[in-house]
């Protein structure tokens, strides 16, 4: 890749500055958004097989630690949007279900709070009754 054209998206993505480092070589598995820039001996990959292929197996065995191209806000951003989809497509696969489990669950709410402020009044009763000096 040329280092000079595309330095500021190096940068964010891999944090690999031009300049005299170069040729620098990562395994990136983009569709998780992690790279790896050490071998399975904790080096940097060289720009020969053997080092490109051990940082691969090490990737697959899961030996070689990898980093991630997001920061935390954008990793905490994509989870809570997976999430969210995993909400979406159960609503729209069980309508039923869930109007039933919501329901459900208002109404366990609802007698809840209603024996809470029932215990609470009786508890109030009790109280006034002590104090009464008749």
């Amino acid at each position: 890749m040329d280092s000079d054209k595309w330095a500021n998206w190096l940068k964010s993505m891999y944090g690999i500055k031009a300049g005299n480092n170069m040729p620098q070589v990562i395994v990136a598995d983009h569709s998780r958004l992690i790279y790896y820039d050490v071998d399975q001996h904790g080096e940097k990959i060289k720009f020969n097989s053997g080092s490109i292929f051990s940082t691969i197996n090490g990737a697959f065995a899961g030996t070689v630690s990898y980093k991630h191209s997001e920061n935390i806000v954008e990793r905490l951003a994509r989870y809570l949007n997976d999430k969210l989809v995993v909400v979406e497509q159960t609503v729209s696969h069980h309508p039923w279900g869930v109007t039933l489990v919501v329901i459900g669950t208002l109404g366990g709410l609802a007698l809840w709070l209603r024996r809470m402020m029932r215990e609470e009044s009786a508890l109030a009763d009790d109280l006034n009754r002590k104090a009464r000096l008749d």
